[in-house]
């Protein structure tokens, strides 16, 4: 994969920030929310457990010049961990993309991320159609599908934030290291993101204040 490797060595790592939701950062306590369980995440979910090889294929397609559609984006996303202790984990977190051109495909882009407690989701929307999400994390899929589960709770506001800008939303699975470019691009990135040394209050970034986190304050 020379061309994940090259992807790789041109990132800046100064583009690694650390993210503290700032449900952390306040005093408050958790206020009781009774419209969870008809809240639903508000687009298509695919996952092929039965067929892998199919999940890889269509993967692999997403790369191809028939996938090209500048009103389409596909984002390539994953999460690197490291620690014995769930606690004393250290975590990263990264998003790749390659956007499409007149001319054909435009440039890898990726940005990543250290995760201190828990990583929220924020996507800022251009004039898109369609938003297409892959991850290698099925337990990841599955949470995003649960109003009741905090952090489900949480991706699917954020998701229904991302489909009021107008773009139908997608979220796909694609196996783990089956060398599919974006996966790996987003794997090395991540690994990268989890090693990084914190530099400073600068570098803190707050994605949380764009919808009702579920806080009352105390």
């Amino acid at each position: 994969m020379k061309l994940i490797s090259a992807a790789v060595a041109m990132f800046d790592k100064r583009q690694i920030q650390t993210v503290v939701p700032n449900r952390y950062l306040r005093t408050g306590v958790p206020s009781k929310n009774t419209h969870r369980q008809t809240l639903a995440f508000p687009g298509t979910v695919e996952v092929l457990l039965a067929t892998p090889m199919t999940a890889v294929e269509n993967a692999y397609k997403e790369h191809t010049a028939d996938k090209l559609d500048t009103s389409r984006l596909v984002l390539w996303t994953d999460g690197s961990a490291a620690g014995s202790h769930y606690s004393e984990r250290t975590r990263g977190f990264a998003v790749t993309w390659r956007r499409s051109t007149a001319t054909g495909w435009g440039r890898w882009e990726a940005i990543g991320f250290q995760a201190q407690g828990e990583l929220p989701d924020s996507s800022s929307m251009e004039t898109l159609a369609t938003v297409a999400i892959y991850t290698d994390s099925t337990s990841a899929i599955h949470i995003a599908q649960n109003p009741n589960h905090p952090l489900g709770l949480h991706i699917i506001r954020k998701a229904r934030i991302l489909t009021n800008f107008g773009p139908t939303l997608s979220l796909h699975w694609c196996p783990a290291h089956s060398d599919v470019p974006g996966n790996e691009l987003a794997d090395k990135i991540a690994g990268m993101a989890r090693s990084h040394v914190y530099g400073g209050n600068a570098e803190f970034v707050d994605l949380s204040d764009d919808d009702d986190d579920g806080w009352e304050d105390g």
